[in-house]
């Protein structure tokens, strides 16, 4: 079913709208934040050449890292990014942590931790379910 899936044209175009879409909200969603916060400190023009010089960056480093990280397996990248919200995620629930920034350090080496472990005793609790597919 999958394989099937792979070849569908028409999942290609709905996922490139969908991604399309996402990205789309997202920019509109940095477009008001820069606004309302220039605008509440009467430097809408300072804010905004922030937004534009952010935005070349963001289209630099992603110019420059597109060929290394289409290398990366997928799901490596995937279980990596989801490392990276939940740490963030946890340390954004309280404002005092201790060491301040660094905390978010020891959370994201404890999230991994323990996601790696809950992977491998799957991976040994139901070998015959996971096969290939998680791999």
């Amino acid at each position: 079913m999958l394989h099937r899936q792979a070849n569908d044209r028409r999942a290609d175009c709905l996922a490139g709208v969908a991604a399309f879409k996402s990205v789309l909200l997202e920019g509109v969603e940095v477009v008001f934040i820069v606004i309302a916060v220039g605008a509440a400190h009467g430097q809408t023009l300072y804010a905004s050449l922030g937004a534009l010089a952010a935005f070349v960056l963001v289209m630099l480093i992603g110019l420059a890292l597109h060929r290394p990280l289409a290398r990366v397996p997928e799901k490596a990248l995937k279980f990596v990014v989801g490392l990276m919200l939940t740490s963030f995620g946890i340390f954004w629930t309280d404002a005092h942590w201790p060491g301040d920034d660094l905390a978010l350090l020891a959370i994201f080496a404890i999230v991994a931790l323990a996601s790696f472990a809950i992977v491998r005793w799957l991976h040994s609790a139901y070998p015959a379910a996971i096969g290939g597919l998680a791999r």
